[in-house]
Formats: C-alpha cells, structure tokens, sequence
C-alpha cells in the first residue's frame, strides 16, 4: 500500500480545498482529486508530483496512480489572489 499525502500551496489571501485531503492507494490504484478555489476570481490550480506514480489533471480535477511501492505526495498550487 502506499499513503497519498497533499499538499494545498495558497497564496496569501486564497484558500485551497482538497478531497480527498489523504488515501491509501494499493499499488496501480487510482483516485481522483478536486480542488476549490477561494479568495480570488482565478479558480484554476496547478498540480504537481515530486513522487513516483502518474499524475493527469485538467483544472481543478486530478487523477493520481499510485507507484508500485514507497509514499507519495501531490501540490496543488493555487493562483495568486486577483
């Protein structure tokens, strides 16, 4: 099994929601991830991975598929408030 942590990065004056906020993936699983934007007009996130696995996303919505072994983590990175 491998623990999916995330990791919402907001600029000063947004603030980011995630769900799910953590899992547990078994090795090949996959979960989807969505984000809410708050505190600016500019709703879009950036997501990234420094982990193994494979992280699509388009918008505010991410797909992740765990590695085979060792924990992950995913960003999401807020636009800057507008």
């Amino acid at each position: 099994m491998s623990g999916l942590v995330l990791h919402p990065v907001a600029q000063a004056g947004v603030v980011v929601s995630l769900t799910p906020l953590s899992v547990t993936l078994n090795p090949l699983q996959t979960v989807t991830l969505t984000a809410t934007v708050a505190g600016t007009t500019q709703a879009g996130v950036t997501w990234s991975t420094p982990s193994a696995g494979t992280l699509i996303s388009t918008g505010n919505i991410a797909v992740y598929t765990a590695p085979v072994k060792s924990q992950a983590q995913v960003r999401c990175r807020s636009p800057p408030r507008a």
